[in-house]
């Protein structure tokens, strides 16, 4: 008993400085990710809000955070007006790894106006961002997310003038990715970008109106 007891006290040990070593590791990946987000924002800050067109912008500022992510899909998305109680929104913008075309379904939103997910609205919608594997999602939201493959998502809502716009997302078809803290800060200093060229655009816009 003395015996067993001695090794159960080491292989605890042993097992907790494992754990230690990659805790430290996933901390260090995080914030590795969240330094390159976070660059790439940065870097791209100056071309994008004086870029004539808002859509161009927006794709070049998607594939520039979807290098950085590692993400196979990037994409801004708008909110529209609709009849239901759930919004309405509507690609904007969107960035792929391979170029791969997305399935022509319209609960995606890519091609016409699809009602939001209920959860992500109501998420979204008080400004928390949204962020996990797809297995664990609501069965109707697999399924959807299913047809295009993703297995994990993050999506961190826009807010333009104190009202929620749309929000960006990114998708991994490659391997669940668990998004960080971090990281999904680093995305809010995007989506804040992406608000203050809409933001732009609408004073430019009422301006030339004038």
């Amino acid at each position: 008993v003395t015996v067993l007891t001695e090794v159960a006290e080491q292989l605890a040990t042993v097992l907790a400085n494992a754990e230690a070593r990659e805790q430290r590791r996933r901390a260090e990946r995080d914030l590795h990710s969240r330094d390159a987000i976070l660059e790439a924002v940065s870097r791209s800050a100056e071309h994008f809000l004086k870029q004539p067109v808002l859509e161009d912008a927006m794709v070049d500022l998607m594939r520039v955070l979807g290098q950085a992510t590692r993400a196979s899909r990037a994409y801004v998305f708008e909110n529209v007006p609709g009849e239901g109680p759930v919004p309405m929104c509507v690609q904007r913008a969107s960035w792929s790894f391979d170029d791969r075309p997305l399935i022509d379904d319209r609960r995606l939103g890519h091609m016409e106006p699809a009602p939001h997910f209920p959860r992500w609205a109501q998420i979204l919608g008080v400004g928390e961002a949204l962020s996990g594997h797809v297995r664990d999602f609501p069965p109707e939201e697999r399924e959807v997310l299913g047809l295009i493959d993703a297995l994990s998502v993050v999506a961190v809502p826009i807010f333009v003038e104190g009202k929620w716009w749309g929000f960006i997302g990114f998708e991994d078809c490659e391997q669940e990715h668990d998004w960080s803290a971090a990281e999904s800060d680093a995305l809010r200093a995007a989506a804040g970008l992406v608000a203050a060229a809409i933001s732009s655009e609408r004073a430019q816009r009422d301006l030339r109106r004038r």
